[in-house]
């Protein structure tokens, strides 16, 4: 789909089609940025991690009290979930949406890591919403919830 541009010129519409129009990933790429952030975040790095967001980006977390915007807030959220030991996990679900500039990827994933000895597994829902940027594709909103009981 071609987006178009809109103008009010001299109280008439006129529509001019996009020149530069952004790259529209296809469902397996969009899967393949989810999956290295999932990657990255089984490395426990809460800088690496916290790099793949835009500037601007959001993060609703599955175990965060409010809500973080920007680095410096999703740096810190990080900061205390990549402490679990052995924190990892696996994508079960996956459906992809894709704009021009803009790439959606909703599905389900499983957390596991040790904690006082024992396996722990949270199932949780996850939204990315991924942009083009300059620096290349980034998280702009990224909302992650565990499933309920």
């Amino acid at each position: 789909m071609e987006p178009l541009t809109a103008a009010l010129i001299g109280g008439g519409t006129y529509y001019v089609l996009n020149q530069h129009l952004s790259p529209i990933l296809e469902p397996s790429q969009v899967r393949g940025l989810t999956r290295h952030w999932l990657t990255t975040v089984c490395t426990r790095d809460p800088v690496a991690v916290s790099n793949l967001y835009a500037p601007d980006g959001i993060l609703v977390g599955t175990v965060a009290q409010r809500i973080k915007q920007g680095p410096a807030e999703i740096r810190t959220y990080f900061n205390t979930f990549l402490l679990n030991e052995g924190i990892c996990g696996n994508i079960t679900s996956s459906i992809t949406q894709e704009y021009p500039g803009i790439a959606i990827d909703t599905g389900t994933y499983t957390f596991e890591w040790t904690e006082n000895g024992e396996r722990v597994q949270v199932p949780a829902r996850y939204t990315f919403v991924w942009r083009k940027t300059p620096k290349g594709w980034k998280i702009a909103n990224h909302h992650s919830s565990a499933l309920p009981e």
